[in-house]
């Protein structure tokens, strides 16, 4: 959609820089700077003054995120919180619902168990089922002949 291009066009300035500051010394600061920078605009978000200040936070943030998925692309936790996304996409429509069914309204109590009913959930989906359909997938004798870890393609 036309309305999402500027999104698209920030993705490409940002690898554009990357492109340009991959060999300087000092990247892994920025990619530091950048973790932190966006942490903390998540936090503050909300706080933002306005559609020109909830822009300008996008923006910044939107700068930041290539750098921080450089700074992270290692960490087991960051891998680990990849692997629960879908299940948390999954489940929390339905974890939400069966709480607002059981309680009404959410208060803030509520909606902190919400989130940790959704991790617990999305963990077990993980570990239950993602975890042994990868195992399976990978041991298929046409994956193991063709030399391709991913799966078959078919």
């Amino acid at each position: 959609l036309p309305v999402q291009l500027w999104l698209f066009c920030l993705g490409a300035l940002a690898y554009g820089a990357y492109a340009r500051l991959k060999d300087s010394a000092q990247l892994g600061r920025l990619q530091q700077t950048a973790f932190w920078a966006s942490l903390g605009l998540v936090g503050l978000f909300g706080l933002l003054p306005g559609p020109v200040g909830e822009f300008l936070g996008l923006l910044a943030f939107a700068a930041c995120l290539p750098l921080v998925f450089l700074y992270s692309r290692h960490d087991r936790r960051d891998r680990t919180l990849g692997e629960l996304s879908y299940p948390i996409y999954l489940s929390h429509f339905l974890v939400i619902a069966a709480l607002q069914a059981w309680a009404g309204p959410l208060s803030a109590g509520l909606k902190a168990a919400a989130l940790v009913l959704t991790l617990a959930l999305s963990w077990a989906l993980y570990v239950a089922v993602a975890r042994p359909l990868d195992r399976l997938r990978h041991s298929l004798p046409a994956c193991q002949a063709a030399g391709n870890p991913a799966g078959p393609q078919g």
